[in-house]
């Protein structure tokens, strides 16, 4: 094998490497670099407010998730309005907490909280 060949070679494994890394860092193992929480302008919908007050969350539980909480590629999802991302994790309080989320312009929109241990009874429409 000459030194092209071997060259060649090791710029393939380089890029296969590069691609199988960047599979596994997306793979919902972490937030992905997304900067939820330093957000300045968090504006709660009023389902999401609905859905913490019946579930118990308070908003540094949500700040809490958006800074510490893992991205679940799984759960976010694309639509026509934008890009929601669904982050979880586990609160100070001990609950298992999935935050789905809308950047939107200069704010951030907390659109449901949810508590994935517990079934809470609620009425939020």
């Amino acid at each position: 094998m000459n030194n092209k060949s071997k060259l060649l070679l090791l710029l393939l494994l380089v890029i296969i490497i590069a691609f199988v890394s960047s599979k596994f860092l997306n793979s919902g193992e972490n937030n992905d670099g997304l900067q939820f929480a330093e957000y300045g302008n968090i504006q709660y919908s009023a389902h999401a407010k609905c859905r913490m007050d019946c579930r118990n969350i308070d908003k540094s539980e949500i700040e809490e998730i958006l800074k510490e909480g893992k991205l679940n590629n799984s759960k976010t999802r694309k639509s026509s309005k934008g890009i929601s991302y669904a982050m979880e994790g586990w609160s100070h309080d001990k609950q298992h907490i999935r935050v789905v989320c809308a950047p939107k312009e200069d704010k951030l929109v907390i659109v449901t909280v949810i508590d994935l241990e517990s079934n809470w009874s609620c009425d939020c429409k």
